[in-house]
C-alpha cells in the first residue's frame, strides 16, 4: 500500500491511498478485469491472471475510486474516465446477504455497483444491496513471465508448476 500526502488548495493535508488489488464479485465468484476492448470493467475472469485484472482502490477526500490497470477511473455508468470526478467516487459499505459477505460500493446517487448482464459489466444500477452488489477485495498476487532466447515463455502462477509455453500470439 502506498500512502501519499497531498496539499489541498487550502493547505490542509489530504491522504491519498493507493492499494493494488483484485476484486471478486461475491455472487458470481469471478474477478473484475479490464475488457478486451478497454472500454469498461467486467466481472468475468475465473483467475485474476494478467495486467487486466490488476486494479487500484484509491481513497480521495473521504470516498473511494476504482482505477483500472490503464490508469482510468470507473464511472458509475460503467464507462472509464480519464480523471476522477464525483461520478467516479464511491462509499464503501460492509454487508452480508444470506451466506455471502463483502463490500458494496455506493455512488453519489445512492446506487450500488453491480455486475450486469452475461459479461458482468460493472456499473452502478440498483438502490438495494443484493448478492450481485457484493465484492471481495483480495491482495494481488505477484505474477512473472520469463521469455527465453527462442521466444518461448515460461510462467508460473500460484498453485501451478513451472511450465514452458509456445510463443503466444499476444500477451495480455
Amino acid at each position: 500500500m502506498i500512502v501519499l500526502h497531498v496539499a489541498s488548495p487550502v493547505n490542509v493535508a489530504t491522504a491519498l491511498c493507493l492499494c493494488q488489488i483484485n476484486l471478486r464479485n461475491a455472487n458470481r465468484q469471478k474477478y473484475v478485469h479490464l475488457s478486451s476492448d478497454g472500454s469498461s470493467l467486467h466481472a468475468a475472469e475465473l483467475i485474476p491472471w494478467g495486467r487486466d485484472a490488476l486494479l487500484e482502490l484509491e481513497f480521495r477526500d473521504g470516498r473511494y475510486c476504482v482505477r483500472a490497470c490503464d490508469g482510468r477511473f470507473l464511472h458509475r455508468d460503467g464507462s472509464l474516465a480519464d480523471q476522477p470526478t464525483g461520478d467516479t467516487t464511491f462509499t464503501v459499505e460492509m454487508k452480508s446477504v444470506g451466506q455471502l459477505t463483502g463490500m458494496a460500493l455506493r455512488d453519489a446517487t445512492g446506487k450500488y455497483l453491480t455486475a450486469v448482464g452475461r459479461d458482468g459489466q460493472v456499473q452502478a444500477r440498483n438502490r438495494n444491496i443484493g448478492k450481485d452488489e457484493l465484492f471481495v477485495v483480495e491482495d494481488s498476487q505477484p505474477q512473472v513471465v520469463f521469455t527465453a532466447h527462442n521466444g518461448k515463455m515460461a510462467s508460473i502462477k500460484q498453485g501451478s508448476r513451472l511450465r514452458s509455453l509456445t510463443k503466444p500470439k499476444c500477451w495480455w
